[in-house]
């Protein structure tokens, strides 16, 4: 208690500090759209100051606001309060002089065809919410669709806070947003808890859009993924950038499940690393945990059911038998989640975020609801990828197959079903995907990512550009594509060469019959920093120790492995 009460006490002296900077180097100028919603002025490294408006904000019903007995000119055109933009052209840089700050650039930036949502929090509130994951405010809320239409506010009865894992480690934050009551939104169905992703990792902005639309399509059964629809996000008139607003994966996944059933259970797959304090959870391996997200507040009788439950899996997952026993898994839903995890290569699917749910009374297991895809489409966390792999059979414990996909792929009642299901219906959709979902999908959003990127600079530098980065999603995706008809359906022969860390990790890839790897990254590229590995250059085979020379012939299976610096 002592504890959290110092945090609070430091948390209000930050606020005060920040406060009193603000005053003393504030611009005093903000911008009004319909007289309703305010957009403060957000200053770059350079000093460069940008506002960012919503898709609905023109020249006729956004004005300029200043601060009481404030003077201030753009492009030597004097300002009055109140007085519209008209005449000030969007993306052209002018100068801004203020009596009270030094002159400057100021570029007004417009967005188009995304939906505009606005959270307005107490005083210093939003310093404690990002500063606490945990931490939850109270909210006013307004949303906007893209032409500028109120679809929903709210004055009071919302709650504002963080979430995610490794994505909340970032500046540009994700988090959920809380209504009183179950809403609709955006043509999505009612849920009360939404989930807004930032997308940091990705410098598209799509990869969790695409994945979770093209889920719904093939959806084996009610709430397979969450809907989703893009917003820009305004916290106390400060712009945020581009968010992906989604049913939460919680409500998702109790749409197609009776809340008050007690036999009803759900549990995510992921690293005992990510598992909350005090989550309740069971134990796979070393590597691999299962924590259980429903029912609420278990009691030990119901947490030592689910543990049977997921005790059971494992065991057939483990076995050579293709039929469970004791067990009822629901093989449509097992094939068309590993397919999604599959195709679109994502990165983290061994080991996080994986969900799986079902009847203890009835001892059935589905796979889903389909969440967390910003690493995937030939985007990792290391500076390396490949179209010519399959990261859900990955493992993460020295050698371990810790994957339940991997498992199941072993299964033939699966695998013909994974086979027959990529061949007859998701082969055409991946084609119509590349062809025109990608680029319809990024033509929406330009304009709102061109903003996005100017706002979070740090996270959007790789590709140089937004059209690269969807030019290079597009072309991972062509080639991913062709790498999966030729394994899966003309047939031919592929070696997997394998490349083991010291740290557990490893990567892999699919080889031809007869022809080289090719360049391989080198186990510095490949590892994450702290781990030792800078400027290891060289990997070594299992089989003999020997060196690996990258023009060797691939006639069967190959695991390759790196050194510490010094051993």
């Amino acid at each position: 208690m002592k504890k959290r009460t110092l945090i609070l006490c430091l948390l209000a002296v930050l606020t005060w500090a920040c406060a009193w900077c603000a005053a003393e180097e504030a611009l005093p100028l903000r911008f009004q759209i319909d007289r309703k919603q305010t957009v403060n002025v957000w200053e770059d490294a350079e000093g460069t100051a940008h506002v960012f408006l919503p898709s609905f904000a023109d020249d006729r019903n956004t004005s300029a606001l200043l601060t009481d007995g404030a003077k201030a000119s753009i492009g030597g055109v004097p300002l009055a309060s109140g007085m519209s933009c008209e005449g000030f052209e969007r993306g052209r840089e002018y100068e801004l002089v203020c009596v009270q700050a030094s002159p400057c650039k100021i570029i007004l930036h417009s967005s188009a065809s995304v939906a505009a949502l606005f959270v307005t929090t107490g005083e210093g509130e939003m310093l404690r919410v990002n500063a606490d994951k945990d931490y939850e405010t109270a909210a006013a809320v307004s949303l906007y669709d893209a032409d500028g239409a109120l679809v929903y506010s709210r004055s009071s009865g919302c709650r504002f806070g963080g979430r995610g894992n490794s994505t909340w480690l970032k500046n540009k934050k994700p988090y959920d947003l809380k209504l009183e009551h179950a809403e609709s939104l955006l043509g999505m169905e009612a849920a009360k808890k939404w989930s807004l992703l930032a997308n940091a990792f990705d410098e598209t902005n799509l990869r969790n859009k695409l994945i979770l639309d093209f889920a719904r399509e093939i959806s084996p059964y009610r709430g397979f993924a969450p809907e989703c629809a893009y917003v820009e996000l305004y916290l106390n008139g400060d712009y945020q950038g581009l968010y992906l607003m989604c049913r939460s994966v919680k409500d998702t996944a109790s749409a197609f499940v009776d809340k008050t059933d007690k036999d009803r259970y759900e549990i995510e797959l992921m690293m005992p690393s990510k598992l909350g304090q005090g989550a309740d959870a069971v134990s796979l391996n070393p590597a691999m945990s299962a924590e259980i997200k429903a029912p609420a507040d278990c009691t030990e009788e119901q947490k030592a059911r689910v543990q049977d439950m997921v005790t059971a899996v494992s065991a057939w997952i483990g076995s050579d038998a293709d039929e469970a026993s004791g067990i009822s898994p629901d093989i449509e839903s097992w094939a068309r989640k590993m397919l999604i995890e599959i195709v679109f290569e994502n990165y983290d699917s061994p080991n996080a975020s994986q969900y799986f749910w079902g009847s203890l009374r009835d001892r059935t297991v589905f796979a889903g609801p389909c969440w967390d895809y910003d690493l995937s489409m030939g985007l990792y966390y290391i500076n390396w990828s490949t179209p010519h792999a399959i990261m859900a059979f990955k493992d993460w414990n020295k050698g371990a197959a810790v994957s339940w996909y991997h498992g199941a792929w072993e299964k033939p009642t699966i695998r013909d079903r994974v086979l027959a299901l990529y061949r007859d219906e998701y082969h055409g959709k991946l084609l119509d995907l590349v062809e025109k979902r990608i680029p319809e999908e990024a033509g929406l959003i330009a304009a709102a990512a061109h903003s996005d990127r100017v706002r979070w600079p740090e996270y959007r530098q790789r590709c140089g550009s937004f059209d690269r980065a969807v030019a290079e999603l597009t072309e991972f995706m062509r080639e991913r594509i062709c790498f999966l008809d030729a394994l899966w359906i003309d047939g031919r022969e592929y070696h997997v060469v394998t490349m083991r860390l010291p740290n557990t990790r490893m990567l892999h890839c699919f080889v031809p019959d007869g022809e080289s790897c090719g360049e391989l990254p080198t186990p510095s590229e490949v590892s994450l920093p702290g781990e030792g590995m800078e400027g290891v250059t060289a990997w070594y085979r299992e089989d003999n120790d020997a060196l690996f020379d990258p023009g060797t012939k691939i006639t069967e299976d190959l695991a390759l492995y790196a050194k510490l610096p010094g051993e």
